[in-house]
C-alpha cells in the first residue's frame, strides 16, 4: 500500500475554527442601505446554506442565487 498524498485532513464545522463576527453582516446591511438582517436572511436560507457548505453548488452559483434576492 502506498503512502497517502497528504498527512492530515482538516475540516471546519463553522464556529469551531472559523468564527463569524455577529456585527459584520449588520454593518454591511447598513453600508448597503438595506434593512438589518437582509444579508443574513438571504445568505443563510436553510436549503441554500446546506448546498453551499456541502459543495453541492459552487461559489459562483451561490452568488448568482443571492444576487436577485438582494437586488
Amino acid at each position: 500500500m502506498s503512502d497517502p498524498p497528504f498527512d492530515a485532513v482538516l475540516c471546519d464545522f463553522d464556529g469551531v475554527l472559523r468564527l463569524w463576527d455577529p456585527d459584520g453582516m449588520t454593518a454591511l446591511d447598513r453600508e448597503l442601505g438595506v434593512p438589518g438582517g437582509t444579508l443574513a436572511s438571504a445568505a443563510f436560507r436553510p436549503g441554500l446554506l446546506n448546498e453551499a457548505v456541502t459543495g453541492q453548488i459552487s461559489d459562483d452559483q451561490l452568488r448568482s442565487t443571492l444576487t436577485p434576492l438582494l437586488a
